[in-house]
């Protein structure tokens, strides 16, 4: 018997010794190989890849009423970058809190963004681009501005209850966000202001990228 064959041999002492090696290595190559691909699907499922958001704004409107009554307010909207007009994915805004209706209109003033209810309400829209060469210009991009002062914007809005005297509150945040660099630029316009009843003139807080 030659060398090569005694250790194929099973029968032999060497070839015995193989045998239990291959029956012992290879269901644990196949339980190691079970568990790679295990660990691969559920890392992918519960941590799939994050993917760069470049560019996103965020659209807030908040009322604060203290007693309900029946009301209408025009409040800034978001202008196309194309200076098109207003943008008309607005309407799409969602009712965090309360409801109501939504309308875009043409004001006085310029376009607005129309809401009526009877309680104090809650209205947020956001939008995102992965596009890399986005670059929107944040902040002013309202409609109602006073002037063309855009480090320090006031907008115009506008507010009739149905009552005499009613006691309410304007919170409006208009943020954007530039992920596409380190790090995260951050961009927008803040409006906290006490509603009189008709034509009023907000300032609003500006903060640049």
């Amino acid at each position: 018997m030659t060398l090569s064959s005694s250790i194929i041999d099973p029968e032999t002492r060497i070839g015995k010794a193989i045998v239990f090696l291959v029956v012992l290595i290879l269901p644990m190559v196949a339980i190691s190989g079970t568990l790679q691909v295990y660990t691969n699907v559920r890392r992918s499922v519960l941590f799939p890849p994050r993917t760069l958001t470049p560019y996103r704004f965020s659209y807030r409107v908040t009322i604060d009423m203290e007693d309900p009554a029946p009301y209408m307010i025009y409040v800034p909207t978001l202008l196309r970058e194309d200076d098109e007009g207003p943008l008309q994915e607005i309407l799409d805004i969602e009712f965090w809190e309360g409801n109501g209706d939504v309308s875009l209109i043409e004001t006085e003033k310029g376009p607005a963004l129309k809401i009526e209810s009877v309680d104090s309400v809650e209205l947020y829209f956001s939008r995102r681009s992965d596009e890399m060469d986005v670059s929107p210009i944040p902040g002013p991009t309202m409609s109602m501005m006073v002037g063309d002062n855009e480090s320090e914007p006031a907008y115009h809005v506008y507010f009739e209850p149905e009552v005499d005297y009613i006691e309410a509150e304007l919170s409006l945040r208009y943020t954007v966000n530039y992920r596409s660099s380190e790090p995260i630029r951050e961009g927008g316009v803040t409006i906290d202001e006490r509603l009189e009843i008709g034509w009023n003139i907000f300032k609003g807080r500006y903060y640049p990228p």
